[in-house]
């Protein structure tokens, strides 16, 4: 056998287990807290489905807005679909203001 030193080092020792309770034994924060802080600050990405959801509806109301706008124009085919996309540009940024506005004040304790 070699009496030479080895070059790794000597492995690590078992650390003791540490078992959480009270505090500190909390879940993980939920999209219900997310959105109680969300509410609060205001203009920060919404994760709410429904809110999503509408959002999606308002964009697609502005491709049927901008397609009908397209053809009451009597424009060539190529401006139905500039126009759709315009259309639902304007709509979901639209809805996502109104969504920015409405959570400034979802966070706020109503006065009875």
């Amino acid at each position: 056998m070699d009496d030479k030193p080895s070059s790794q080092p000597p492995p690590i020792p078992p650390q003791p287990l540490q078992y959480a309770s009270g505090e500190s034994a909390k879940p993980p924060a939920t999209y219900s807290e997310y959105d109680r802080v969300a509410d609060k600050v205001g203009f920060v990405p919404n994760v709410r489905a429904k809110d999503n959801l509408y959002q999606l509806i308002a964009g697609a109301i502005g491709i049927v807005i901008g397609v009908v706008v397209a053809v009451v124009m009597q424009a060539d085919t190529v401006f139905y679909v500039a126009f759709g996309i315009t259309g639902f540009i304007v709509g979901a940024v639209g809805y996502g203001i109104y969504l920015g506005i409405v959570g400034l004040f979802r966070g706020k304790p109503s006065r009875k």
